[in-house]
């Protein structure tokens, strides 16, 4: 009789062998991908077959409980705030008391509740935003408005920065009341105070450093990720891998990669899981995090 030592090592090694095994096999095959609506499906199938899609559509998808018909709900209300805005904007003539106004306008109109992890759509619909839905819905209208506005990532938050002929400014979605910040030194010590964040053992947090610009595309693909670690953090495995593939359908970073490897050994250890949904998963895993461009992980 084997001992039970001798039979755990065994199947680790079988399991071992099956996963490399597997990785080798569906490497070669496209994935397919999981869609909570086909309105999702509309917008990243086009994504994929074009490179392209509407910029307030590409903020709204991976809200799972969007239908089309709720999508055009979201967007007629998207474009009725920016009507409102542009007519304002003909009347304000000095670029600061516009941007300092539009700022404060939208927060007070429009962002009601801090609720972490909310979509577009609640924002839009509810007023329940976080940093990036906020972040999201400032980027696209500042940009629908004929400005340049730059998203810029850090490791635990997401702002908004704009640098005209006039001035630079700052937009903290998160500070209803003085998140509009014009100020060099007041600007320089909000960046400072962006790059700490108390460290929390129960839930997972990026560890490589970021302080980067990302693209209203990339901005897709951090939607899908935040909903990523907030299911990861609930022990919802697979709805995690679901949401990180997409992820890196619009933003395969270096935030991705290391999360899916994180993820990866989590699927591995979960002996609640069927050894053959276990493989299956890190084949997926293996094969969105390799098909994509090669990242340096650090």
């Amino acid at each position: 009789m084997l001992s039970n030592r001798r039979r755990r090592v065994m199947k680790s090694i079988f399991f071992i062998v099956i996963t490399l095994f597997s990785f080798h096999i569906m490497a070669q095959q496209p994935q397919g991908y999981t869609y909570d609506s086909p309105y999702e499906k509309t917008v990243v199938s086009e994504f994929l077959e074009t490179g392209m899609a509407s910029a307030i559509d590409l903020q709204l998808i991976s809200d799972p409980s969007l239908s089309e018909e709720k999508a055009s709900t979201s967007r007629a209300k998207y474009h009725t705030i920016l009507d409102h805005l542009s007519a304002k904007k003909e009347s304000i003539k000095s670029e600061m008391r516009f941007l300092s106004w539009l700022f404060y306008r939208v927060h007070r109109k429009y962002l009601k509740e801090y609720t972490s992890h909310s979509s577009l759509a609640l924002t839009i619909h509810n007023g329940q935003y976080d940093c990036l839905s906020a972040t999201s819905l400032y980027a696209l209208l500042l940009n629908d408005l004929g400005f340049n506005a730059q998203v810029v990532e850090t490791n635990y938050h997401i702002y908004l920065k704009l640098e005209t002929q006039n001035g630079f400014y700052l937009f903290e979605s998160t500070d209803p009341i003085h998140g509009f910040v014009t100020n060099p030194q007041e600007i320089n010590s909000r960046l400072a105070s962006y790059r700490q964040k108390d460290t929390d053992e129960t839930t997972y947090q990026f560890k490589t450093e970021l302080n980067s610009a990302v693209s209203i595309t990339k901005l897709a693909g951090l939607h899908y990720y935040n909903k990523a670690i907030e299911d990861y953090n609930n022990k919802e495995l697979m709805k995690t891998l679901i949401l990180l593939e997409k992820a890196s359908i619009f933003y395969h970073s270096d935030r991705i990669v290391e999360f899916g490897w994180v993820l990866a050994e989590a699927i591995r250890q979960d002996n609640t899981l069927p050894d053959i949904v276990r493989t299956h998963s890190l084949s997926k895993i293996s094969h969105f995090l390799k098909s994509r461009e090669k990242m340096a992980l650090r």
